[in-house]
């Protein structure tokens, strides 16, 4: 079963019983934490959200309406909640205070930084998450001047020029390359490669590739 697929069946349940930010906090815990693993272990992730009334009261039903959600046609699903997802974790979990104050020059870092996480994945995975990338940027109108870098680096790898380009918006599309991994690959290869990809490139002066995450 495709990620897409069992994410959907999870929020057809649970938005049946939780709503708002809630909502989106256990939707990225499951995908972040429970995406790749067996629907056996979704206990597991009732459990680690057990500090929601709503979920804490109906454990024993919830586990079992999420296994049979597992079975259900797509037609009784509801749709994917990816974007709402993802703008959650732009506005909520990505915080930056003040763009103003992020405009050093993050171009050569950067750039190293995707580049290293590419080199980690076959062609066709490389296709399917740069494209999913794109995609998001372009949705949700990410900085025009990152948009086109991007392009250009995935048709060419040209060196992304980005002076003045908000930190903010580098860690909403690394935000973006790292779901389309989640989606290729599951959270746990995710989770290594990008972890493996900042860690290859460290610091430059006096940035620092963690503040990329």
């Amino acid at each position: 079963m495709s990620v897409e697929r069992k994410r959907r069946a999870i929020y057809t349940v649970l938005s049946e019983v939780v709503e708002g930010h809630d909502l989106w906090q256990v939707m990225w815990c499951w995908q972040k934490g429970y995406a790749d693993k067996s629907q056996f272990e979704l206990n597991g992730f009732l459990s680690a959200c057990s500090h929601l009334d709503a979920i804490a009261r109906n454990r024993s039903s919830l586990y079992r309406k999420l296994i049979s959600s597992m079975m259900l046609a797509e037609s009784a699903l509801k749709a994917d909640p990816i974007a709402d997802m993802q703008a959650y974790a732009d506005e909520v979990l990505l915080p930056v205070a003040d763009n103003t104050e992020y405009v050093d020059d993050w171009s050569a870092l950067f750039t190293q930084v995707v580049t290293e996480v590419f080199a980690q994945l076959r062609s066709d995975t490389a296709t399917s998450v740069s494209k999913y990338a794109q995609e998001q940027a372009g949705r949700h109108q990410l900085n025009a001047e990152l948009s086109y870098a991007f392009t250009l680096w995935k048709d060419n790898r040209k060196p992304m020029q980005l002076e003045g380009v908000p930190l903010k918006a580098l860690r909403q599309l690394l935000n973006y390359i790292y779901i389309g991994l989640c989606e290729s690959l599951g959270p746990v290869d995710a989770d290594r490669i990008l972890s493996t990809a900042v860690n290859n490139c460290a610091r430059q002066g006096d940035l620092d590739a963690r503040d990329l995450l």
